[in-house]
């Protein structure tokens, strides 16, 4: 469903940092990153497509955030389970794959479009889900960034905190308007860390 929001900003057309008009599907809405960013991004104008998971729209896109947020307890590798990881693995790789793959299928994707992937900070080099699928998603960005080009189309991400407090969610959400906007027209395959700590 589309947003309703707060009224947008006042700011002229051409500037950078402007969303007016442009239509951005915001996949993860429901998590509280996702709802930092779609409240962000409709006051800049955006026409925002709020989804808690993923599924087809008919609407042509100039952007795509794909939110995951976790909250869970950190895991170390005795705590892994066959099961957990395949879960692990369809909702933070495969699922953001599937719909950009469908996306570009359906010709949503408008030339010179940008999409955003949130990652996980996995700082906490003891939980071995986020070092080995957070590690993913920035191969994946690099090497969707590449095929993408060719159109136009900028791939980047976003590294924030496993458990963002209020002022980390602003932080996401300033970081997806500025890889959403004008302002980053040269910027793609990379990866926007805002965590304030050491990630590698």
């Amino acid at each position: 469903m589309n947003s309703a929001h707060a009224p947008a900003l006042p700011r002229s057309a051409s500037h950078p940092f402007s969303l007016d008009g442009k239509a951005i599907l915001v996949v993860g809405a429901d998590t509280p990153t996702g709802r930092q960013a779609a409240d962000t991004l409709a006051r800049r104008g955006a026409q925002v497509i709020e989804q808690s998971a993923f599924t087809p729209v008919k609407t042509a896109l100039d952007g795509f955030l794909y939110c995951t947020a976790s909250a869970q307890a950190p895991m170390g590798l005795a705590d892994i389970t066959e099961n957990l990881l395949q879960q692990f693995i369809a909702s933070r790789l495969a699922a953001p794959v599937l719909a950009i793959r469908q996306l570009m299928e359906d010709g949503l994707l408008r030339d010179g479009a940008s999409i955003v992937l949130e990652k996980i900070s996995f700082a906490n080099a003891g939980d071995h889900r986020f070092v080995s699928l957070e590690g993913g998603l920035g191969s994946l960005t690099a090497s969707l960034a590449l095929e993408c080009a060719a159109r136009g189309i900028r791939v980047n991400a976003i590294t924030t905190k496993a458990f963002a407090e209020a002022h980390d969610r602003e932080d996401f959400a300033h970081a997806a308007v500025y890889l959403l906007s004008p302002a980053s027209r040269w910027v793609t395959g990379s990866d926007l860390v805002i965590t304030g700590q050491a990630t590698r």
